[in-house]
């Protein structure tokens, strides 16, 4: 990365933009604006305006607003370079290069050996036999010496502070560090001058992996103001130095007060979509039962709410029409059969010549036999249906009749209700039903108990969109005995969807909107840095963030604490106290 310097007299602005600079960036200087074509992307402009009338005090507060303002422009090395640079000069971490990048790649991640395995999707035997082949005989002493190494290239090579240095290898409680590193066998160093063993090199002077890719004017204005313009990867606009303050106070941010705020780290994973829809529950099994014949009810042997069993019996009626009818049938069946054995009279029953056959077909029909027949089939179905039983196990829903009274064919008898098997029928923005797929898992969380949620399986996609709401409908298949999901209630339903692998991953409380762009609040060094990002899917939970369209890299990486509680008012730079959000530390 390169540092373009505009001035006119060089002399002082461009020895506090070496000192802030560091290896991290080449410096030039120009007496005029560089033409556009002398410029890459990701280049930095300072261009001298200070007012030579200002005084010495005002100039220092200046000065020392744009050597804060470039550091953290610079960033730090990305976990690759800094992996790369072990692995080239020490021997011990030769041929582990991939362990050193899952260490210093998930800092705050990666605090035992399970942490590491999964980081580096590897078997805690595979790795603790890694270890130990390089001279480690734990893999916690293994993770100790690559944060002691790295921590002595950041500060040695990379001109990082010990404070800074520290934070990006995931060291917390330094006593704590110092205490495992001494069990590992290991020294931190005091200073710069103790790393002297890695020997140096030109290898932190390449460009830093999260230098912001925007063109940034700092100007140092009349009146000791400076005022940082940039576009793209982060908001400016906010970075205002007062002439009057001390000598020794960085000019930067709005208040000296710092505001309390929750911070989430970020992290690279699967993003797992879900699609969010309402539906009503109905029971997939429920029949209302109606008399299939005439009579008066003799006996209601259930109430609402009952439960009951398949073939259990429900209401009776009066039985006596229907034995009368069955005896009436039967007499008359009995008398024509006795008309036809007399008009068969003398007729041999071992003739079975096609005569004789047609002769008796014609005796039965002449004297109604096959008609006495049916007559008495049908009252004794009619005594069947004078009893109505339950088809299935279920609840009582309701009872419309009680004893004594007279009802008719068709008429509501009682409704069965089968609470163990439903479905929700939900629906979905055509957008998203792509994403839906039968047989996906479906969490149903009634509207009425918020805190209970049913585990289901989307049974179909119905092909269907409603041309007004244009949405389409989704069959959710839910089982449940605890009879607290019922038909009728509505439900909140969030449908597995599609599985984003390997994304850039931020809560979506983290992202906010402003001017028509979506931004981050990133913590660094104490304060609230503003980062425009692109964002991409989010199922409601995490929101993925896009790679940036220019340089192909996300303009925050995972390790960084972006800010998801007491953010929204917050301006560009201003310096916060953050307490990381309960169940994000380790995502």
């Amino acid at each position: 990365m390169r540092v373009h310097v505009v001035t006119r007299d060089g002399g002082a602005l461009l020895a506090v933009v070496c000192r802030a600079c560091g290896p991290r960036a080449e410096v030039l200087r120009w007496e005029d604006v560089p033409i556009p074509n002398q410029i890459r992307a990701g280049d930095v402009v300072v261009v001298d305006a200070l007012n030579r009338q200002l005084g010495t005090d005002a100039r220092r507060a200046s000065e020392c607003a744009l050597a804060a303002e470039l550091s953290s422009r610079l960033g730090s090395p990305s976990a690759e370079v800094v992996a790369a640079g072990l692995a080239e000069r020490c021997a011990e971490f030769r041929g582990l290069g991939a362990l050193v990048a899952a260490v210093l790649g998930a800092p705050s991640r990666v605090r035992r050996p399970v942490d590491l395995a999964l980081e580096a999707g590897v078997s805690r035997k595979s790795l603790l036999a890694s270890c130990r082949a390089a001279g480690f005989g734990r893999v916690e002493h293994f993770i100790c010496a690559v944060r002691v190494a790295a921590w002595e290239a950041l500060v040695e090579e990379h001109a990082l502070s010990r404070a800074e240095a520290l934070n990006l290898v995931g060291v917390r409680d330094l006593s704590n560090f110092r205490r495992q590193a001494a069990r590992a066998g290991l020294r931190l160093p005091a200073s710069p001058a103790a790393a002297a063993r890695h020997g140096g090199g030109d290898a932190g002077r390449s460009a830093p992996g999260q230098v912001a890719r925007v063109l940034l004017a700092a100007l140092l204005l009349a009146g000791s103001a400076l005022s940082v313009a940039c576009g793209g990867g982060s908001a400016g606009g906010q970075g205002t130095a007062d002439a009057a303050a001390s000598p020794n106070a960085a000019a930067r941010g709005d208040s000296a007060v710092a505001l309390p705020v929750v911070g989430a780290l970020v992290r690279r994973g699967d993003l797992v979509l879900s699609v969010r829809a309402t539906g009503a529950v109905r029971a997939e099994r429920m029949v209302t039962l109606k008399a299939e014949t005439q009579g008066t009810v003799d006996e209601v042997a259930v109430r609402p709410g009952d439960r009951v069993e398949g073939a259990q019996v429900l209401v009776r009626l009066d039985p006596r029409p229907f034995d009368l009818a069955v005896r009436e049938a039967e007499a008359s069946l009995a008398e024509t059969r006795i008309r036809v054995q007399d008009a068969l009279l003398g007729d041999n029953p071992a003739d079975t010549s096609a005569g004789a056959e047609l002769r008796r077909r014609g005796a039965r029909q002449r004297n109604g036999l096959d008609g006495a027949e049916a007559r008495l089939a049908r009252a004794q179905l009619e005594r069947e249906r004078a009893t109505l039983a339950a088809p299935f196990a279920g609840v009582v829903d309701r009872v419309g009749v009680v004893a004594g009274q007279r009802v008719s064919a068709g008429e509501e008898i009682a409704r069965i209700v089968d609470m163990g098997s439903l479905a929700v029928e939900a629906s979905v923005l055509e957008h998203d039903l792509p994403l839906v797929r039968a047989g996906g898992v479906a969490l149903v969380t009634p509207s009425a108990s918020p805190g209970e949620s049913y585990r289901g399986t989307i049974r179909a996609v119905l092909p269907v969109v409603d041309t007004t709401t244009r949405a389409g409908r989704v069959l959710v298949g839910v089982r449940t005995g605890d009879g607290r999901l019922r038909p009728g209630m509505y439900a909140d339903v969030r449908l597995e969807a599609a599985r984003l692998a390997n994304r850039v991953i931020v809560p979506a409380g983290a992202v906010i909107e402003r001017d028509g762009r979506t931004l981050v609040f990133r913590a660094r060094d104490g304060r609230a840095e503003w980062v425009y990002v692109p964002v991409g899917r989010t199922n409601g939970a995490d929101t993925e963030i896009l790679p940036d369209s220019v340089s192909g890299r996300t303009n925050i990486e995972p390790g960084d604490t972006v800010l998801v509680g007491g953010h929204l008012t917050l301006t560009h730079d201003a310096p916060i106290r953050v307490r990381l959000q309960e169940g994000r530390a380790r995502p």
